[in-house]
């Protein structure tokens, strides 16, 4: 098994800053997902790890190796990286077989490579024999991710390989990947615009946007504790509610809300960070706070705005949610609810 460590890499291309001083680590045998929006850097690093391109400063290390800095630089095909790109990039005039043994040498191509390396992606042997225009989008994919791992790479780089596919068979095609890189031990990094994919793929996470790492640590860390709104607001659907920090207790409209992360530089007046799971709605309460503003169905979930109108709340102030039930034509708008939050709480300051 095999290490990754970046260090400090930035990257220019046609004179415009895309890479800024990233600096990644992954353990031996882990999987990490870098998640960004498009033109956020995220293939363009993938690229880096590769060999494609060369970095403008910084340094690329494969387990103790170096094989990019100022003065290094390994070329790709001597990098032991195994590479599947969004399509694809199977050659349509060879057969699976053909494809998967491409990458292979001399004597590797001998024997049952082929079929060994389509057992681990899940890929019926049958196949073997068909042309990439003869299979489905998620077959295609199993047989470049089977091509790129049958040389038994040091490193496995996906960039965006399921953003073809319909959300099924990414699930699916996902869960595949995840089983056969496990299996073979190979450190492997994603990069997707997919937040949900991100989090359930890594081991690790990175969100990358405009070129730096804004934050990188567990899916669960990274998702409960983001560092910015931003980072919040990427990750999932993200609520923020005015409030007055006292301490580790957050007074506001939906009343008072443990503080279990400060991000704010100092004190005054802040926003809290709620997801939608720590929302509770009641339609027939005692007192009110919110009043529905627009509600849209859409299947086993209907997406509410609310207005909050208990004391403190801002005359402009909007939550957007969607909230699961089996009754959403209860939803009218114009119907005063009242609304609570459980659980803890992360704040940021208003101009954060």
């Amino acid at each position: 098994m095999t290490s990754l460590t970046i260090e400090q890499i930035s990257k220019d291309l046609g004179g415009l800053p895309v890479l800024r001083a990233v600096s990644l680590s992954l353990e031996a045998g882990s999987r990490l997902a870098v998640v960004g929006a498009s033109g956020s850097g995220k293939s363009t690093l993938l690229r880096l790890i590769a060999g494609f391109d060369r970095p403008d400063s910084g340094s690329v290390r494969i387990d103790d190796s170096l094989v990019s800095d100022d003065a290094v630089f390994v070329p790709a095909h001597r990098r032991g990286i195994g590479y599947v790109a969004q399509d694809g990039a199977l050659f349509p005039h060879l057969t699976v077989a053909q494809n998967i043994h491409f990458g292979l040498r001399g004597r590797q191509r001998r024997g049952h490579e082929a079929d060994a390396a389509a057992e681990l992606v899940g890929l019926d042997v049958r196949l073997l024999k068909r042309y990439p225009h003869e299979l489905s989008g998620g077959q295609q994919q199993r047989v470049a991710l089977a091509r790129a791992l049958a040389p038994g790479p040091r490193i496995l780089l996906l960039d965006e390989p399921f953003s073809a596919l319909d959300s099924g068979l990414r699930n699916q095609t996902r869960h595949a990947v995840v089983e056969a890189v496990e299996r073979t031990g190979t450190t492997t990094v994603l990069v997707t615009h997919d937040q949900a994919e991100a989090l359930s793929f890594g081991q690790q996470i990175a969100v990358i946007s405009g070129g730096r790492i804004d934050q990188a640590g567990s899916p669960i860390q990274v998702f409960q504790n983001p560092s910015s709104p931003q980072t919040a607001d990427f990750l999932g659907d993200a609520i923020f509610v005015p409030c007055q920090v006292q301490g580790t207790i957050a007074e506001s409209a939906l009343g008072r809300l443990h503080v279990a992360y400060d991000h704010r530089a100092g004190g005054g007046e802040a926003r809290a960070l709620l997801r939608p799971t720590q929302l509770s709605l009641d339609l027939n309460p005692d007192r009110t706070n919110a009043v529905i503003v627009r509600s849209s169905f859409s299947g086993s979930t209907v997406r509410l705005d609310l207005r909050l109108t208990g004391p403190g709340a801002p005359t402009d102030s909007v939550l957007t949610f969607d909230l699961m039930t089996a009754h959403p034509d209860g939803y009218a708008v114009g119907t005063a609810v009242a609304l609570s939050a459980a659980g803890a709480v992360g704040v940021y300051s208003l101009a954060h």
